[in-house]
């Protein structure tokens, strides 16, 4: 099991050739922290490299590209209708729209008026 030790990065500063040889010769990961938050992990280059590795292998953007390369086509709803001899509505060129109201008049008077007689 790979020993986590969490500092601020402030002290990591000040004891940045301290932490190179603890990670190097005992296999150390250093969480350095801001403001008591994780910020970044220092591990050496031997335990890098295998998680580089590891992400390599398994690629989720690889798989996306190999899943595109076989990807199968589908038929749309109109082409099954169609096979079957069923009509399918031409979508019209024109869009429909809802005629629009007039504004009536209140025959009352309004208290927003100019001419309210009183």
């Amino acid at each position: 099991m790979i020993k986590k030790i969490t500092i601020s990065i402030t002290e990591a500063r000040k004891r940045i050739f301290e932490i190179s040889e603890e990670i190097t010769n005992k296999k150390i990961v250093y969480i350095l922290t801001e403001h008591g938050r994780p910020k970044i992990a220092l591990s050496s280059i031997e335990d890098f490299e295998l998680w580089e590795e590891l992400l390599q292998e398994n690629n989720p953007k690889k798989e996306l590209i190999k899943n595109k390369e076989r990807k199968t086509i589908y038929n749309t709803l109109e082409n099954i209708l169609n096979q079957h001899g069923l009509m399918v509505a031409d979508k019209p060129k024109k869009g429909y729209q809802a005629k629009s109201k007039k504004n009536k008049k209140s025959k009352l008077p309004s208290v927003y008026s100019r001419n309210v007689i009183l």
